[in-house]
C-alpha cells in the first residue's frame, strides 16, 4: 500500500540570490545518503497549503520577515522510503528574505533527528557540487527562476532513480 505525503517547500531566496537548504538523511536511509532539500514539511490534517507554508516558515525562520510568492514547481513521485512506498507530492513556493538568519526552534522530533545542517547556497555552488539535491535539477531550475522566468507550476523530478 502506498502512503501519501503532501508537503510544502519554500524556495527561501535572499537578496544575494542564494537559497537556504537543509541537509537531511531521509528516514531509513543508510549513512552517507544525505540530501540537500528546501525548507518545508508535510501538511498537517486540515491545513491548507498556505497555512502549512506559513507554519513551516515560522518554525524555520522565526523572526525573519518573508515575502511569500507563488507556487512555481510541483513534485509528484512515488519512492521507496525506508522500505515503504510513499507518494511524495511537494508544492514549491518562492519566498524572498532580506536576512540570512534561521533557526531550529520549531523543528519536531523527526526533523531534529534527520536534519544535520542549514546552509545558504549560490546557484553556481549547487551546480559545482557532487552532493544530491531535491529537486534533482535544482541548479538549473533556480538559475531559470532567478533569471526572471516564472513557470506556471512546472513539474520537477524529486529523485534521481539511482
Amino acid at each position: 500500500m502506498t502512503t501519501i505525503r503532501e508537503s510544502v517547500r519554500a524556495l527561501v531566496i535572499d537578496d544575494a540570490g542564494r537559497i537556504l537548504l537543509s541537509r537531511v538523511t531521509p528516514l531509513g536511509a543508510a549513512a552517507g545518503r544525505d540530501l540537500w532539500v528546501t525548507v518545508g514539511g508535510r501538511l498537517k490534517e486540515g491545513e491548507s497549503l498556505q497555512q502549512a507554508l506559513a507554519r513551516e516558515l515560522a518554525e524555520e525562520l522565526a523572526e525573519v520577515r518573508c515575502e511569500i510568492g507563488q507556487e512555481v514547481w510541483l513534485g509528484d513521485e512515488t519512492v521507496n522510503w525506508g522500505g515503504n512506498l510513499v507518494r511524495l507530492i511537494e508544492h514549491f513556493y518562492v519566498v524572498r528574505v532580506r536576512s540570512a538568519d534561521y533557526t531550529f526552534v520549531g523543528h519536531d522530533e523527526e526533523e531534529v533527528l534527520s536534519t544535520h545542517e542549514l546552509r545558504w547556497w549560490a546557484p553556481h555552488e549547487i551546480a559545482a557540487s557532487a552532493a544530491k539535491f531535491v529537486p534533482v535539477d535544482l541548479a538549473s531550475l533556480l538559475a531559470e527562476l532567478l533569471g526572471g522566468a516564472v513557470p506556471q507550476r512546472k513539474l520537477v523530478r524529486l529523485e534521481r532513480g539511482d
